[in-house]
């Protein structure tokens, strides 16, 4: 790939060593056959080495080499022994240089053709990939007793195969060797998998020398930038997606960042922690790191990052956090200016304080970097961040080209979409999509995203669970499998054909509660209804879920029936659960804290109709997110800190009787809902045929009190969704889903209709309040868009937006969170656009 280069603002997360350190990585102690050391030789030459405890620098002993260096190419012989490592590369790239103890006992007879090489071999997913060469022509000419030797740990450039070896750095390997394959032609000196020691001659004449080795350590400090948000993307350091707390949601916007439409940035949606009392207004976001060294940042570096925040009138002394975490935490506070502006803001990380009570951190295993906001938090203020950097990075803004070989395997429920990794695309992630229609793009609103994100190279595969309302049922997938770069650019998809492939039927929400139904805790009613529960267990035989952290050893110790309704105004739960040792505890941080840390049900669902990509964070508006934690005490809507119901006729904790466990019963309105979240939220009119996020994480306390955190109260826990792994609660793309209802789809199709053009229909009735019904036909299958606008051309509502074939259809339209008047419906398809008006009288 041609490289376009470019220095641009990114975070860098330095990974270095403080000023000054010395850390050791081979002290040549232990040489038993037993160990890593592996050796080489041209086939006359001869080499012995041992570990000799009388002859030595430091620690037990050295390593004492016997090298005959017969010739055998027309350039002469070599011997080598080092060690060989895959499974735990090495990481040298926050040091200056090596450095490495030199005692040569017998010096060669022609000392002026014979040279010391060290030669490293890059890790490339599990195999060897470049080779670099470090070689000095004189340390081994004649015995001078022990001599440290300093490797500079310098990529020579150019890094085309035409330099030759020598003591100022590391060239990669000359193209006349013959020992490509180039990859990336960089010096990765962060995933060594091999490094040899050599002796060679260039002289057909044979010699021989006696050498000792001691005391092998990376030495210096030298700062390193890591990107991890570049104002595009996030890059390869990141670990998924970033996340959020508090009742904040994070995500990337497109356009929106300081270099204009072809830039983004991460947009952070504040909430606050109402529950907390005093400390309500710690919100924040992150993302997890892979592990970076960054144990000499603090003396060298500066983190540098750009925020944007329009006037919000907390006041003047408005301040937020930056964080670095590993294994503790430290941070800094810093004055956020609102003044609708991008502003940079720059924070010497040796400035960065212990936070939260701890008071050590793993500098050299970082794993989170975050922003968060101190008791300022403020519901639905919106900061964007963007070019988060240190150092100076130089990176490829060329994206990948398209992964090739994208196949699927269909059978027992799921599909298995395979594919061929991009080559010389050193740590590529991969992401995975679907959709029942064909796709060249995967920013088709139709296009689903399926997790887990991210993934690595030489997985080169990922499992699509196949989920239908009620019944087994088939479905035709289309798949497609995009590579990211380490710079997160990302390439067109690589597609695949069609497959069908039988879904397993799930259990769906119920489009009616039981008649006459009571919040009694009783769920006979449900039973005798015929509503088919949702059974969160952890053995597969008898429902869904896994044991996320603790001990839950059968049905008998937690297994829970979930049942599940609606009707126009409310929504309707039910849980039946078999817990053989139920809590009775009532500790007063449990119940305003930690209600996770009872025996309970968390319920996670989104009152929308889902299709098309997952988010993370929670979402309000249109589309808004909901956690509810069930417990004897109440429940507790997780979002704000607010109890729904709590101790009325609409919610009903009851302990059973004949068998061990409790019954849950609530009945809660979408109005109620709606406005617990704050204005703009979208009040759920529920359809047949929406697709519904949904998960569920079931506490089992078993009477334990709390002896710490709330967490700690609990015995174990059972996540309904295989990407839930107790970390529901800070995204909905770990959710999965279900139906209202027996249909796939909200938008009824009338079949049997041949649609031979493009029209729309009168709504009827019309005029109306507050529903009313539109008819339209599409001859050609497309994305079809249906839209209302206000009198003043304004759009107030998207009705339709999602592929569909053709053939006539009829949509419901509920307009109760909209005042009388004339509104404008329109509908395109294609290079097709109808209007029509229609009258709102309440």
């Amino acid at each position: 790939m041609k490289m376009l280069r470019y220095v641009v603002f990114v975070i860098g997360l330095m990974a270095s060593f403080a000023y000054g350190q010395s850390i050791q990585f081979e002290s040549f102690d232990n040489m038993r056959p037993d160990t890593l050391f592996a050796s080489w030789h041209d086939g006359p030459c001869t080499l012995v080495f041992t570990g000799d405890a009388a002859t030595k620098k430091e620690g037990a002993a050295s390593m004492k080499n016997w090298s005959v260096l017969a010739h055998s190419n027309a350039w002469g012989a070599a011997s080598q022994v080092g060690m060989k490592n895959h499974t735990k590369p090495y990481d040298w790239s926050n040091a200056e240089s090596l450095s490495i103890w030199i005692n040569v006992t017998k010096a060669p007879t022609h000392p002026e053709v014979v040279s010391f090489r060290l030669q490293v071999t890059e890790d490339e997913a599990g195999a060897d990939g470049e080779v670099w060469v470090y070689q000095n022509n004189t340390i081994l000419d004649a015995a001078k007793g022990w001599v440290n030797l300093k490797i500079p740990l310098v990529e020579r450039t150019p890094t085309d195969g035409s330099l030759s070896p020598d003591s100022s750095g590391f060239c990669i390997a000359p193209a006349a060797w013959g020992w490509p394959p180039f990859i990336n032609k960089k010096f990765d000196a962060n995933r060594i998998s091999t490094w040899y020691l050599t002796e060679l001659t260039i002289t057909d004449v044979a010699d021989s020398l006696e050498v000792y080795y001691d005391d092998f350590r990376m030495e210096g400090s030298k700062p390193v930038p890591v990107t991890i948000f570049n104002g595009v993307n996030f890059t390869g350091v990141v670990s998924g997606d970033a996340w959020a707390w508090g009742s904040s949601t994070v995500g990337i916007e497109k356009g929106i960042g300081v270099g204009g439409p072809l830039t983004n940035a991460v947009k952070w949606t504040q909430g606050t922690n109402p529950g907390w009392g005093a400390d309500s207004g710690y919100t924040g976001w992150g993302v997890n790191l892979n592990s970076t060294n960054m144990v000499g940042s603090w003396n060298k570096d500066t983190l540098h990052f750009k925020l944007k925040c329009a006037p919000n009138g907390v006041g003047a002394n408005d301040s937020l956090r930056v964080q670095l975490e590993g294994a503790g935490k430290k941070g800094k506070v810093f004055d956020l200016i609102d003044d609708d502006t991008w502003h940079q803001y720059n924070i010497a990380i040796k400035d960065l304080v212990f936070q939260d009570g701890t008071k050590s951190i793993d500098s050299a295993h970082i794993t989170v970097f975050g922003i968060m906001a101190q008791k300022t938090g403020k519901v639905g203020r919106v900061i964007y961040v963007t070019d988060v950097w240190s150092g100076n990075p130089v990176f490829d803004v060329i994206p990948p080209v398209a992964p090739t070989g994208i196949s699927t395997l269909g059978g027992n429920f799921t599909n298995i979409v395979s594919w061929t990794d991009v080559p010389n695309e050193v740590g590529a992630k991969y992401n995975v999509y679907a959709s029942e229609k064909p796709f060249t793009s995967v920013d088709d609103s139709t296009v689903e995203d399926l997790p887990p994100y991210k993934i690595a190279a030489g997985v080169s595969s990922a499992t699509h669970q196949l989920r239908s309302p009620k019944t087994d049922q088939n479905v035709t997938y289309y798949y497609g499998v995009t590579a990211m770069d380490q710079d997160g650019n990302i390439g067109a998809p690589g597609l695949s054909t069609a497959v069908t492939t039988k879904a397993k039927g799930v259990a769906t929400i119920a489009v009616a509660p039981p008649a006459g139904i009571a919040i009694d805790g009783d769920v006979t009613e449900w039973e005798t209804a015929g509503i088919q529960p949702i059974v969160i267990s952890s053995v597969p035989k008898t429902g869904q879920g896994h044991v996320e952290g603790g001990v839950v050893t059968d049905d008998a110790d937690l297994s829970v029936k979930s049942y599940i309704a609606t009707d126009a105004n409310n929504l309707y739960v039910a849980f039946d659960v078999t817990d053989d040792i139920v809590g009775k505890t009532n500790d007063s941080l449990i119940y305003s804290k930690g209600s996770y840390g009872v025996d309970g049900c968390d319920l996670f669902i989104g009152l929308y109709d889902w299709r098309g990509k997952r988010h993370t964070g929670y979402t309000k508006g249109a589309t808004p997110d909901y956690h509810f934690r069930m417990t004897r005490f109440g429940a507790l809507l997780d979002n704000n800190g607010k109890y729904l119901d709590h101790g009325t006729a609409s919610y009903k904790w009851v302990e059973k009787v004949l068998t061990p466990g409790y019954i849950i019963e609530a009945k809660i309105p979408f109005q109620m809902l709606a406005d617990s979240l704050g204005a703009g939220v979208s009040v759920f009119k529920p359809v047949e045929g929406m697709r519904i996020p949904i998960d569920y994480s079931i506490n089992d306390n078993d009477d334990k009190n709390p002896t710490g955190q709330p967490w700690e109260s609990r015995e174990g826990i059972i996540c309904y969704s295989p990407n839930n792994k107790d970390n529901s609660w800070q995204d909905m793309w770990k959710w999965s889903y279900t139906w209202i209802g027996n249909r796939w789809t909200a938008v009824q199709r009338n079949e049997g209709i041949v649609a031979t053009s493009f029209e729309l229909s009168q709504n009827y009735p019309n005029p109306f309040n507050p529903t009313t019904s539109i008819r339209y036909s599409i001859p050609k299958a497309s994305v079809v868009s249906l839209k209302v606008f206000d009198i003043l051309g304004r759009e107030v509502m998207t009705v339709v937006n999602q592929y569909q074939e053709e053939g006539s259809y009829t949509v419901s339209l509920d307009a109760t969170k909209l005042s009388s008047g004339m509104y404008v419906y329109r509908l395109e398809s294609n290079s097709f656009a109808l209007t029509k008006k229609m009258m709102l009288l309440k």
